[in-house]
Parts: structure tokens; sequence; C-alpha cells
């Protein structure tokens, strides 16, 4: 104190030891569509055993999983000990991994996810070509699959389901799921035959998706009269016309094969009663149909009615026949 130059000041510099750890600052979790790159840099902090940031060393950034790009791929930190780059995921939607490399210290890691990006196309993904009984829905859904520009499925995309030449679909309009499948059921129309049913997306490419089914002829349920017996007959005279009948399905498809016996009988009579001459027993042809040839009615003059049946199938009746005298 006192003496001229006081004080007399020195100058120190603490610089950083040799490096010990790698850690992330920022950029992990990200999510971007698949194929681009993520908003934020990714950086990383090089520091010494204090937690000092070391500068001037080469950090190596290598994709581990997702099949992305990062550049630059080498970069040298910051005085401050930071260096960052900029990632591109990879073009498979899903997790994407990268790790920051500095020889000698655990590496940092990076997680990602690629998302899908707008969806850009619609294909057919199963349930074409089906058949099943007229009236009756396909034993399988009707599936499109729609994707991004990378083939990823898109989720939550709505698809309009039109059904052609009869019949219905569970609902007009379905979403994609997370696999980027839309689907509905398909219920065919009564009559045997080819329906399409179109699957549509305005504005991406390959729409509309078409699926051809066909309905075919289902079991045999029941007899119909297609020709009925005269409204007037003479007692003991053949009817005129005579009776045609028909074996059909539920959804009223004509259906064989040949050779169903059809018993004709009277169902119905006025007091007294009479009885169904002819021969009352046939055999249809290759189409389910008889033709009666012979059939009369001998009894009491009133109405009658004749009934058909043939096992279990559903019985058939004729119209009221008013039997007056006979020659």
């Amino acid at each position: 104190a006192g003496l001229a130059g006081s004080p007399v000041t020195f100058v120190h510099t603490a610089i950083p030891s040799n490096p010990t750890t790698l850690t992330y600052v920022s950029g992990n979790l990200q999510t971007a569509p698949a194929g681009f790159e993520v908003a934020e840099d990714l950086v990383v902090l090089l520091t010494d055993d204090n937690g000092n940031g070391v500068g001037g060393r080469a950090v190596t950034w290598v994709v581990a999983t997702g099949g992305g790009t990062v550049t630059p791929q080498n970069t040298t930190t910051d005085p401050s000990g930071l260096a960052r780059t900029r990632w591109t995921l990879g073009v498979a939607a899903g997790p994407n991994t990268l790790t920051a490399v500095f020889s000698g210290v655990a590496p940092a890691r990076f997680s990602a996810t690629g998302s899908a990006d707008v969806p850009t196309t619609i294909a057919l993904q199963s349930g074409d070509n089906q058949s099943a009984i007229g009236g009756q829905a396909l034993a399988n859904p009707l599936a499109v699959l729609v994707t991004d520009a990378n083939n990823n499925p898109v989720e939550g995309v709505p698809v309009t389901w039109t059904p052609i030449g009869g019949g219905a679909v569970s609902a007009p309009t379905s979403a994609t799921n997370a696999q980027g499948i839309a689907q509905i059921t398909r219920t065919l129309g009564l009559t045997p035959g080819t329906y399409t049913t179109t699957a549509d997306v305005p504005t991406l490419t390959g729409t509309p998706i078409t699926f051809t089914s066909t309905a075919t002829v289902g079991p045999a349920t029941q007899i119909i009269v297609i020709t009925q017996p005269g409204a007037t007959a003479q007692n003991g005279v053949l009817l005129s016309p005579q009776p045609v009948v028909q074996v059909q399905d539920a959804g009223g498809n004509n259906v064989g094969p040949a050779n169903r016996t059809i018993t004709a009988v009277i169902a119905s009579a006025p007091l007294g009663g009479g009885a169904l001459g002819g021969d009352p027993t046939k055999q249809t042809d290759a189409n389910g149909q008889v033709v009666f040839t012979d059939l009369k009615i001998t009894g009491a003059v009133g109405n009658y009615t004749i009934r058909f049946s043939s096992g279990v199938l559903t019985d058939a009746f004729s119209t009221a026949i008013s039997v007056t005298v006979g020659p």
C-alpha cells in the first residue's frame, strides 16, 4: 500500500478439463410426417466433470433406426460446448432413433415419430369377387386402404360407399383406422346376378374403387301359384285354366332342381264337401315349376280353394273357385 503501481493485477484463464458427458439439450421426442424434416434442431452439450461446456470438439450424428438422414453428419461444439444438426425422418411411418457420438463418452440418444402425411392414394384391400345368396350379406367386409405419398397408412379419412344394382351397405361413409383401412358390410339384392359397390374419396389417386359381387339363388322355401285356376268351374269338369305353381327361395327367385313332388288337395269346401279329381301329384321341372293338366272338382256346389304343398316348403293356395252344377 502506498507504492506507485499498486495494486498489481494478475489475470488467469480457467479452461474446461477433458469432456466426460454428452447430453441432449433440445430436439428430442419430436413428430413429423414420415420423410420430412423435424421442426427443431437437435442440440447436444459436451461437458467436463464440473459441468463446463467443452468447445472445439467433433460430434458425429448417427441414424440408428428409421432410415432417415442427418445434415450435417459431423459438427464441432461451440465455445459453450453445444453442437447442433437437422434430422430428416425415414419415409416409413413409425419410430425413428438417432445418436450423437463423441469418442470416450456415452452417446446422447434422440427419438422421433414419423407420422403419415396427407392422403394421396386409395386402393382395394380385400372383399372383391364374393358370392352370397340374394338378400344376404357377404361373408367378408369390403375394405380399402388409404396411404400417403410414401405408402404410409393414413388414419381418419372418410370413404363414401355406394351400392349399385340393389341391396345395401352397412354405412354410407366409414373412416380409415390406424392401419389406413376403411370397410363396410355389403348386403346383396334379392335378384340373382352381379352387383357392384364403389368406394370413393375425391381427389385421391385410384378413386373410385369398384367391388364386384354375385348374388346366387337361395334354398327353396316356398311355393307360389303363378297361374290361378279359373274363378268358376262346373262340377266334374276340368278346371280352366289349369293351375301352374312355382318353387321359390325367400327372395322370390325360382328354384330347381327337377323332380320335387308337389301335391294338390282341397283346402276348403262348402257344406257337403268335394273331391279333387285328376292327377294331384306332379314333379317339378328343372326350373322348379309344375303345370297341372287334368284337375277337376267334384262335389257340392259352392266355393272351393286348393292347397299346393311339398314337404317343409310354405304352402300355396288358390283363389276361390266357384263350382256350379255340372253337365
